[in-house]
Parts: structure tokens; C-alpha cells; sequence
């Protein structure tokens, strides 16, 4: 298989030789699939949030969900 990055390259092939071309289009990077409203809500909810929570009372609050955290992943990846 030879990579071609453009039409007009001669891939020298023989005769009855086959050829798998595979177009793949990538998302403009410089550019967000979000909506600019959300955007922009999210940066307002940024800007108007109180610090975030310290460590103990992140501990406080993970220790208030039954179960284990890593059998909530497995059963949520387990959906996929």
C-alpha cells in the first residue's frame, strides 16, 4: 500500500494491481464543534463559581456513594 497526499502523484502501479484509497476527513482543530452559546455559558459559569472544593470535603462527598467507584465505570463502560 503506498500513501498518496495528492492527485496528480504517479503511483507507478502495474497492471490489474489494486489500490485502496481511504478518504478521511479530519475537524478543523482550530475551530470548536461546541455551540458558541454554550461556550459562552460555560465560561459565565467559570467566572461567577466559587473556589473549588478542597480535598476533604471531595473525600466527604465521594464517601456518600455506595459501591465501588471502579464497579460504576466497568458497569458504565460495559453499556458501550
Amino acid at each position: 500500500m503506498k500513501t498518496v497526499f495528492c492527485a496528480h502523484c504517479n503511483l507507478d502501479l502495474q497492471e490489474h494491481e489494486q489500490v485502496v484509497v481511504s478518504v478521511v476527513k479530519t475537524p478543523d482543530t482550530r475551530r470548536s464543534a461546541l455551540p458558541a452559546e454554550y461556550i459562552a455559558s460555560v465560561k459565565h459559569d467559570l467566572q461567577n463559581a466559587g473556589p473549588p472544593p478542597g480535598f476533604e470535603e471531595v473525600r466527604r462527598r465521594l464517601s456518600k456513594i455506595d459501591g465501588s467507584m471502579s464497579d460504576e465505570i466497568i458497569a458504565e463502560r460495559g453499556d458501550r
